[in-house]
């Protein structure tokens, strides 16, 4: 089998010109990650893709199978119904089916724009940590590199004016210093320092 992995911009593009490149028509299925950002910068992109892989299919008989992989998703079942998934295809993963059990804490903030919105999610962000997370892992999902350092300073500072902040450091000095030896990314090599 032939795969293609891409970005949704450059198979916009690409798929544009579906009539004359046949990879295009011959395709069969498509997986789209973060479907859930179809109302953010990226959402008529992917419109516009699921649209025009479907109007392919209808035109050259041929199947195209679409699965859209998200998040939390509100409104899942409108997705699927517009994607061409039966109500026997959407599959929506509970905590509970982990084979390591999971705790998980969703919290939810307005906000149509997306860097003042990610601004104000830090400070609550920190504030479950201390609460639910003291001492064990945290995963905090954004969706940049840029974003991802920006919260991962925020954090710190938050810290930094806590007395009593979570220790995110579980580590000695000196394994600290064998990691910090080989990365290369200042940014990182500074955050890491914090845990």
């Amino acid at each position: 089998a032939d795969i293609l992995c891409t970005t949704p911009e450059k198979w916009d593009g690409t798929s544009r010109q579906w009539h004359a490149r046949g990879y295009v028509r011959d395709t069969r299925l498509i997986i789209i990650d973060e479907i859930h950002l179809l109302g953010q910068d990226r959402g008529p992109i992917l419109e516009v893709i699921v649209s025009r892989m479907r109007y392919v299919a209808t035109q050259t008989g041929q199947s195209c199978r679409i699965v859209g992989l998200s998040t939390a998703l509100a409104n899942a079942r409108d997705v699927a119904d517009w994607i061409g998934v039966p109500k026997m295809g959407l599959y929506n993963f509970r905590p509970a089916v982990r084979p390591v059990p999971i705790e998980c804490h969703i919290h939810g903030f307005h906000g149509q724009h997306y860097c003042p919105r990610m601004a104000t999610m830090n400070k609550p962000a920190y504030a479950a940590i201390a609460v639910h997370s003291r001492e064990k892992p945290t995963l905090i999902f954004v969706s940049s590199r840029r974003q991802t350092r920006l919260t991962a300073l925020d954090l710190i500072s938050l810290a930094a004016a806590d007395e009593g902040a979570p220790n995110f450091l579980h580590m000695t000095e000196n394994q600290l210093q064998r990691v910090l030896e080989v990365v290369g990314d200042s940014a990182l090599r500074h955050t890491l320092q914090f845990g």
